[in-house]
C-alpha cells in the first residue's frame, strides 16, 4: 500500500468499504465463543448470514410448522368427529356454510 498524503481530505466510504473490520478494535471485551467448528461458523456469520438473520430464518420455519400442525390437528378433530358423531358433523358443516354465506 503506498503513502497518500491526502488521505484526510477522502470523503467517508470512499475507500474500499468491503474490509473485513476487526470487532475487538471496536470492544475490547467481545469474545465470541462458538459452540461447534469455530472456523466454520464463523466463515457462515461473516459470508452468509448474521445470527439475527438465522434467528429470523428459524422463526419463519417454526412459525410455518406451528401453522402446519394446527392444520392437521383441527383436519384430524374434524375427521375424528365425523367418524364418532356423524350428526354433529354435519350441523358444524352446515352451520359454517351457512355462516360463511351471510
Amino acid at each position: 500500500m503506498q503513502f497518500d498524503p491526502f488521505w484526510l481530505f477522502r470523503s467517508p466510504l470512499s475507500g474500499n468499504v468491503a474490509e473485513k473490520i476487526s470487532a475487538p478494535w471496536f470492544s475490547p471485551s467481545l469474545t465470541v465463543n462458538y459452540a461447534g467448528d469455530a472456523a466454520v461458523e464463523e466463515r457462515v456469520v461473516n459470508e452468509i448470514a448474521s445470527y439475527g438473520s438465522q434467528i429470523g430464518w428459524l422463526n419463519d420455519v417454526v412459525l410455518a410448522l406451528a401453522k402446519n400442525a394446527t392444520l392437521n390437528a383441527a383436519t384430524m378433530a374434524l375427521d375424528r368427529l365425523k367418524q364418532e358423531q356423524p350428526a354433529a358433523y354435519t350441523a358444524l358443516l352446515q352451520t359454517h356454510i351457512a355462516d360463511a354465506g351471510a
